[in-house]
This record gives C-alpha cells, sequence and structure tokens, in this order.
C-alpha cells in the first residue's frame, strides 16, 4: 500500500517550503515508477499545489509554499486515486517566533 509522511503533511509556515514523501505502491507490493501519477494539492485559505518529483524507487517528495495562515486539507493521490485528507496547520512566521 502506498503512505505519506514526514513534516509538511500536517504542519507548515507561511513563506517557508514545506516538505512530505509519498511512497506509492502498486496492490501487490511493488515500488511505482517514475511515471506514476503522484499529485498533491491543498484547499483551504489558499489554494495550493505541490510540486511532486520522483526521487527513486517508488519514492516521491512533494514540496509547497503557503502564503497565509490558516487550516488546509492536503490530497495526495497516486494514479488519480486520493490517498487521504490530511489536515495541515500553516502558522504565520512572526507567530511561531514570538512563540519561542
Amino acid at each position: 500500500a502506498s503512505f505519506v509522511n514526514g513534516s509538511g503533511i500536517s504542519a507548515g509556515l507561511v513563506g517557508q517550503i514545506a516538505t512530505f514523501t509519498v511512497t506509492a505502491r502498486d496492490r501487490f507490493g511493488n515500488p511505482q515508477p517514475s511515471g506514476a501519477f503522484v499529485t498533491a494539492s491543498a484547499s483551504g485559505p489558499e489554494m495550493i499545489g505541490a510540486v511532486v518529483e520522483h526521487v527513486g524507487d517508488g519514492h516521491y517528495l512533494a514540496r509547497y509554499t503557503p502564503t497565509v495562515p490558516g487550516v488546509f486539507t492536503m490530497v495526495p493521490s497516486v494514479l488519480a486515486v486520493p490517498m487521504g485528507r490530511y489536515q495541515v496547520d500553516v502558522t504565520a512566521e512572526s507567530t511561531a517566533l514570538s512563540a519561542a
């Protein structure tokens, strides 16, 4: 089965690149090759399309940069099949720095 991990699937910081990985497997557990159609997008205070690239052996790196704070719903997909809906809490940089 395919799965998602990494900090960017649950949290982000305004103006900073957030990342997560998608490990794409077919129904037999074999890695999906670079031709597998892996996408990720988020809805919320703004629409975000992640840039996804194959990094080898069925692993895909997703990157996005939110420009506004808020709660987003990230939906990664493999071969146009959604893998789930993940809540992403994006905070403003000034808020994160003042809390330190």
